[in-house]
């Protein structure tokens, strides 16, 4: 039987929480549940937590694999900077009041490939828009602002939200507080709706976001090498080593 473990967010989570992951995955390991990481595979939504289960427990000899490990992260890394700047410009265009194509264009310029044409995305975000019946729209799915989104949801759903702003004003957009997934996004709309100035929520939002990808990089690191050594049959302690040199 599978074990019901919390959904993994390594963008959020706290790096004692992921640490404690792994350990957990040795315990199980030692106590000779050789199925955990079948089930884990399989069962994990985690993008990065999925690769390493991938890989580190494949045939491949670790040097490689730990290669490959910190590729992948990299690549995790930027899709998540892109993502956190499109919320970046969509909060500073609501606080600035700016025009939704203008900040269309910074967001898809983020891209060298645009995730999405521009009437493409404005039909949509009109649609999202006009299916409002009231204000309370924080329980509707199609509003939520998540970083695991994909790239044109996220855009269409930030556009959205910017046409919304610019005909009822910026307090419609309260319900978003409890609605987006992203604790970026809410943290930086509630600077927004606090009336605070405009270069102060510009700096905050980009040094938040900075601190946010250096803790998941760090994190990543962490995670590819207790993976490694779990698959190298090291020890409990030896693996709780590895995670205290990433602990403040």
């Amino acid at each position: 039987m599978a074990r019901e473990t919390p959904e993994i967010d390594i963008l959020e989570m706290p790096v004692e929480g992921l640490a404690a992951y792994w350990l957990s995955i040795k315990r199980l390991l030692d106590k000779k549940s050789a199925t955990v990481i079948d089930e884990e595979r399989s069962h994990t939504k985690e993008p990065y937590i999925k690769y390493l289960l991938e890989t580190g427990f494949s045939t491949m000899p670790p040097a490689q694999a730990r290669e490959l490990m910190l590729a992948r992260a990299e690549t995790l890394l930027i899709e998540y900077d892109r993502k956190l700047a499109m919320m970046r410009l969509a909060i500073l265009a609501v606080a600035g009041g700016e025009n939704p194509r203008l900040t269309f264009l910074r967001m898809q310029s983020r891209y060298s490939l645009p995730p999405m044409a521009e009437r493409q995305a404005f039909d949509l975000a009109g649609e999202l828009v006009s299916s409002l019946k009231d204000s309370a729209f924080a329980t509707k799915s199609l509003f939520v602002v998540d970083h695991k989104q994909k790239p044109d949801q996220l855009l269409v759903r930030l556009l959205a939200a910017l046409i919304l702003a610019r005909r009822e004003g910026r307090e419609i957009l309260a319900p978003l507080l409890t609605a987006a997934t992203s604790t970026y996004f809410a943290e930086c709309l509630s600077l927004v709706l606090d009336n605070l100035e405009v270069p102060f929520i510009r700096a905050h939002a980009h040094h938040l976001a900075r601190a946010i990808l250096a803790d998941t990089r760090r994190k990543m690191i962490m995670a590819a090498d207790m993976c490694l050594a779990i698959q190298a049959r090291q020890t409990y302690e030896y693996i709780f080593m590895i995670a205290k040199a990433y602990l403040a």
